[in-house]
């Protein structure tokens, strides 16, 4: 399964939710769980970083 955020307003997101098709990365959470095994994944939110010296970057 894919969890992708398709809407979002003040306060709220809307997700929508789609079955894989195809071979599954055995890493992943999809071919985890086809395996009977529970999984949990954390989230971290996108958020704004520095970049690092050293690191070129266009139009800087």
């Amino acid at each position: 399964m894919q969890t992708t955020a398709t809407e979002h307003g003040e306060g709220e997101v809307r997700l929508t939710v789609a079955d894989l098709e195809g071979e599954l990365d055995p890493r992943s959470d999809a071919a985890i769980l086809a395996t009977g095994h529970p999984t949990l994944t954390a989230i971290t939110a996108v958020g704004e970083v520095p970049i690092p010296e050293g690191i070129p970057t266009a139009g800087r």
